[in-house]
């Protein structure tokens, strides 16, 4: 199986990362609301906080890159990931220099990257524009449910 330019999951927790390893990926852009957590997250859910931690434990560079312009200040990372984890809001995306200001600070190229979010709009048009693969997702849901 290869990635096109644009591929589609479930949720953040059905993205095959081993595939995107082998693939040479090793920085993955993250949107945040309703990618990473139901709503706009204050905190991210349990589950998330461990498949990020599991993500950098295998290597990966992670960054959260969020068009959110207020309520920012109230979102807090865990303290385990805070000191590893590039955290961007007020993104301007779909700007290209966006992720390649984002790419820049992780020290990767946009072709060992991807940008992982819901929106096609922003996310995906980002990713493109600044020449790198996109993984669209199912919006998580306000009930919890992720990709439902």
């Amino acid at each position: 199986m290869c990635l096109r330019a644009s591929s589609r999951a479930r949720s953040v927790f059905d993205v095959d990362y081993s595939l995107l390893k082998r693939q040479g990926i090793r920085a993955l852009l993250f949107d945040l609301d309703r990618t990473l957590g139901p709503g706009k997250p204050s905190t991210l859910p349990s589950e998330t906080t461990a498949l990020l931690q599991q993500l950098l434990d295998e290597r990966f560079k992670i960054a959260i890159v969020s068009n959110r312009r207020w309520g920012f200040d109230d979102f807090t990372l865990d303290p385990a990931l805070r000191e590893r984890i590039l955290v961007r809001f007020r993104a301007g995306k779909p700007r290209p220099w966006t992720l390649k200001r984002v790419l820049n600070a992780l020290g990767a190229s946009r072709k060992e990257a991807v940008m992982i979010g819901d929106l096609w709009v922003t996310d995906g048009l980002a990713a493109r524009t600044a020449g790198m693969l996109a993984i669209l997702l199912r919006p998580w849901k306000d009930d919890g449910r992720p990709g439902a």
